[in-house]
């Protein structure tokens, strides 16, 4: 059974929701297809608006893609302030402190589905929303490589450089973009079984990049200086 489609409405052309239709249609149709198959018509038709109303909104298509971008941006945005308020809070450490950073970036990302699938689809284009995801990724690394540093601190061991905890929160973030897409193939996956998973495999996988360095005493994969 063919899915009806929207029907067409000269809504006006200032009011938000217009502008939002646009928007969401743009983000469906680069999920669906990438955003180099998109045109003001197949944007338009999505969105159930008469052509002539998307210039009122947006100059081309390349806009109406940058909007899209912006609001993917926003929604990365709030996933990562959720993980910051759990990890400026006092928890447990080790591999359970592991799980809940897994848990929260999970359930965070579930919480915004196009912007999650939007980030695994596109995060490797040369393209506004390639760069918006990177740069959204580099954060999170950047947040995972401090609470991870924090750790190493309260352990005693400061003389691993920032390089080594950017390369393991590089590992983390990569792990838990395949674990949001396993959790979405099939919604019937429990995401707490998912995140004790993922959240064990990655504290031994970092425990497994840091602890050489720490029996050989040397301060990681950059330079010799021995200072954060």
């Amino acid at each position: 059974m063919t899915k009806a489609r929207p029907k067409r409405t000269r809504l006006d052309a200032r009011k938000p929701i217009t502008r939002q239709k646009i928007i969401d249609a743009t983000q469906q149709l680069i999920l669906e297809s990438g955003s180099g198959s998109l045109t003001k018509a197949t944007i338009c038709e999505r969105a159930g608006v008469d052509r002539s109303i998307i210039y009122d909104h947006f100059a081309d298509v390349e806009a109406c893609v940058r909007a899209a971008a912006e609001q993917i941006g926003k929604q990365l945005v709030e996933r990562d302030a959720k993980l910051r308020r759990v990890l400026s809070e006092p928890s447990e450490s080790g591999v359970e402190r592991s799980i809940l950073r897994t848990r929260v970036y999970l359930q965070a990302s579930l919480d915004a589905p196009d912007a999650a699938r939007l980030a695994i689809r596109c995060r490797h284009e040369d393209s506004e929303l390639g760069r918006t995801i990177r740069e959204a990724a580099a954060k999170a690394d950047g947040m995972l490589a401090d609470d991870l540093w924090q750790g190493a601190v309260r352990r005693g061991l400061r003389s691993l450089k920032t390089e080594t905890f950017t390369l393991c929160a590089r590992l983390i973030t990569t792990t838990n973009h395949e674990a949001v897409a396993f959790l979405m193939e099939d919604p019937q996956r429990d995401l707490e079984s998912v995140a004790r998973a993922v959240g064990t495999w990655t504290h031994n996988a970092v425990q497994g990049l840091i602890d050489p360095l720490i029996r050989a005493d040397i301060p990681g994969p950059s330079d010799a200086s021995g200072s954060r």
